[in-house]
């Protein structure tokens, strides 16, 4: 609809839309109307102004950053969410498979986490949308110029170096202090995701090339399994 209609009609639709989920439907289904309606309207936006992939890409992430944090803050008072004490139970289920990693980073240290853990959430939600999306406007005979296949990441030489310098100078001092800077932490974490994808990007690559389509796809399931996202690392710095 984004992509057929102007954007004044979008937005239209978009506003009827989230006045009727608010008087049918709960409270949850309001922020997913909400999600809906501007991911739609952005995108179709993007197609009829044929705007770059990086432009898609960010807008899509800000769109799903807000909507997330609309949910951990409003949504979660409503509806009795508590992100905390489900943080707190995700790091003690951990603890109790690896005891280890309680030497490392402490429960104060892990929920710290919470707003980096927030964008990551965002960064999946936003890439399987736009994943979807160029899917069916491709069936539905829709050009879309973009490509959002994992393969096609690919970060560039001065922002690679960029990412090392700030991933070693933070390891530095996050092991010279034991993990006591936030900021820090996020710089740490934020780089080493980069490599992470990097790393993802180089194998899939490599598995298109010797025509494997469909094995990409568990890259993204190995990645939640320990030491994994490790290996991608250091696969990405290589690459």
């Amino acid at each position: 609809y984004g992509y057929t209609y102007s954007l004044k009609d979008n937005l239209l639709v978009a506003f009827a839309s989230i006045i009727i989920v608010l008087f049918t439907g709960l409270p949850t289904f309001l922020i997913i109307a909400c999600y809906a309606a501007a991911f739609g309207t952005f995108v179709g936006e993007c197609l009829h102004r044929q705007a770059s992939k990086a432009t898609m890409l960010l807008g899509g992430l800000i769109i799903s950053f807000v909507v997330n944090l609309l949910e951990v803050t409003i949504l979660a008072k409503i509806v009795d969410i508590n992100m905390t004490r489900d943080m707190t139970s995700a790091y003690n289920s951990i603890i109790n498979y690896m005891p280890q990693m309680k030497k490392t980073i402490s429960l104060s240290q892990f929920l710290n986490l919470i707003p980096m853990m927030i964008l990551l959430l965002s960064v999946m939600e936003c890439y399987v949308m736009l994943g979807i999306t160029q899917i069916v406007m491709l069936r539905l005979k829709v050009p879309f110029p973009a490509n959002f296949h994992i393969a096609t990441f690919n970060m560039g030489k001065p922002f690679a170096v960029m990412a090392a310098i700030v991933f070693g100078i933070s390891m530095f001092y996050l092991q010279k202090y034991q993990l006591k800077n936030q900021v820090a932490n996020y710089l740490y974490y934020g780089s080493f995701l980069l490599f992470a994808v990097q790393g993802m990007s180089f194998l899939a690559f490599m598995m298109l090339c010797y025509n494997h389509p469909k094995m990409p796809a568990l890259l993204f399931i190995l990645f939640f399994i320990p030491m994994v996202a490790q290996f991608y690392a250091l696969i990405g710095a290589f690459d």
